[in-house]
Order: structure tokens, then sequence, then C-alpha cells
């Protein structure tokens, strides 16, 4: 990686990342089922947020380092992140006692 940043920091936010956004989400979850809009709702946006960006400055950092073909494995590791977001999130909010919805199938 032929960079500024080291493969370690790189890969050390794509984790934190997928972390701080799927806790983000559980949080926002949890209360948005319980009281609506409130500080905690807003903490959680701000966590998902801070994840998020993580997970672009290593994107970022990825698409400008690697080149040619190698580029291709940016689609199925950005679904593996997604689902694996999403799936941590929800796992999260059923562990802190929510019953969590998705299109009426209860989980």
């Amino acid at each position: 990686m032929d960079s500024r940043w080291s493969a370690f920091t790189v890969v050390l936010a794509v984790l934190l990342g997928m972390a701080s956004a799927a806790a983000g989400t559980a949080v926002a979850i949890r209360y948005l089922a319980h009281g609506g809009f409130g500080p905690q709702v807003l903490s959680g946006l701000v966590v998902i947020g801070a994840g998020m960006l993580l997970l672009g400055f290593a994107a970022s950092e990825l698409w400008r380092t690697v080149q040619g073909w190698a580029l291709l494995w940016f689609l199925p590791g950005a679904l593996l992140c997604a689902a694996t977001g999403v799936a941590a999130g929800i796992g999260i909010a059923c562990l802190m006692g929510e019953s969590v919805t998705l299109d009426g199938i209860g989980v």
C-alpha cells in the first residue's frame, strides 16, 4: 500500500466503522421504538455517522491505492460490510430487549 496511511490503519478503520455503525443502529432502533426522537436517538445517529465516515475513509484510501482488476473486490466487500452491519445492528437491538420487525417479519 503506497500511501501515507498504513494497511493496519485502513483495516482498523473498517472494523471500527462497522462496529460503530452497528452499535449506533441498535441504539437508534431501541430508543425510536420506545419513545420517539430524543437525545438517545440523536446520539445513535451521531455514532452511525462516525461509522460511515470511518468506512468512507477506508474505502477512499483503498480505492486510491488499489489498481486494475483488484478494484472488483470492492463490490463483494461493500455488500459484506452492509450485510454484517445490518445483521449486527438488529442483533444488538434484540440483545437489548427490543423486538425488531422488518416488513412485518418479527425478529
